[in-house]
């Protein structure tokens, strides 16, 4: 028709390119080696080796600063975390003015999560409520492995194998990934709970930057990734530190007020 603009169309080995780079720039995410492997005779070495030092914590402090999805909604958070291999936690996140956003304190089978702004408080097992407000099944000791860089929580070996570079070391409640880095054996990905670890940085002892993911088949669908600073290891701690003191005619909540209220989810 006279006067109609032409319509433009992109050529295809452009459009071919275009996807190419995005699919590039894409996060990668761990695919783990399958089938037997090869023999992995220093295991037991590199595991002692590698796990030394999250092994040797009997708590861990440290602000996470998280940012990511649960399903389809986007979490942003900067979390003050203290975990301890008793199964005990306290989490709290500060805002600028104002109450915290969310204080939980307590043990792995009964934890209190109270939202001053909200005036509503819920008492559950710790993983259920990091569940409800992250998409991580993890109880305080699950977490504190992950965040240390252990992944697993058991010792015991069950399984070895050589991978290439990658050593696998299998325990009861996990698949952890070992390479030699700097002559030493360090953890750089593993698999527990039905989540993909992934240390991307790892300074002296501990991971500073780590990606979460769930395997396929697991839900709800998680992408969190996570940057790690003020470590403190092994500091005392009293059982007044993981108690949550909730305000007087603070109405109770259950799971799923928890879920719609989402104090992670980001702001628009």
């Amino acid at each position: 028709m006279a006067g109609e603009a032409p319509t433009f169309r992109w050529p295809r080995f452009l459009l071919g390119a275009i996807i190419t780079i995005l699919s590039a720039c894409a996060p990668h995410v761990f695919v783990p080696p399958v089938g037997p492997g090869e023999p992995f005779p220093q295991a037991s070495q590199a595991w002692s080796e590698a796990t030394r030092a999250c092994r040797g914590a009997s708590t861990y402090a440290a602000t996470l600063h998280v940012r990511g999805k649960v399903a389809r909604e986007s979490l942003s958070a900067n979390i003050i975390t203290l975990v301890t291999r008793a199964d005990q936690i306290s989490l709290s996140v500060p805002v600028m003015f104002g109450s915290p956003a969310f204080v939980l304190g307590g043990s792995a089978d009964s934890a209190t999560l109270w939202l001053p702004r909200n005036e509503r408080v819920l008492t559950a097992r710790a993983d259920e409520i990091l569940e409800a407000l992250t998409g991580l099944r993890l109880g305080p000791r699950a977490l504190m492995a992950v965040l240390s860089g252990c992944v697993a929580e058991a010792d015991a070996i069950t399984e070895s194998a050589r991978y290439g570079p990658l050593g696998a070391i299998t325990t009861a409640d996990g698949r952890v990934f070992l390479e030699q880095r700097d002559m030493r054996w360090v953890i750089t990905r593993g698999l527990t709970a039905g989540l993909i670890v992934e240390y991307s940085d790892i300074q002296g002892d501990w991971p500073r930057a780590l990606r979460i993911t769930t395997e396929a088949g697991h839900a709800p669908a998680v992408s969190l990734s996570m940057t790690i600073d003020q470590i403190d290891v092994n500091l005392p701690h009293e059982a007044k530190d993981f108690v949550v003191k909730v305000a007087p005619n603070t109405a109770p909540m259950t799971l799923d007020d928890l879920r719609a209220a989402g104090p992670l989810r980001e702001k628009k």
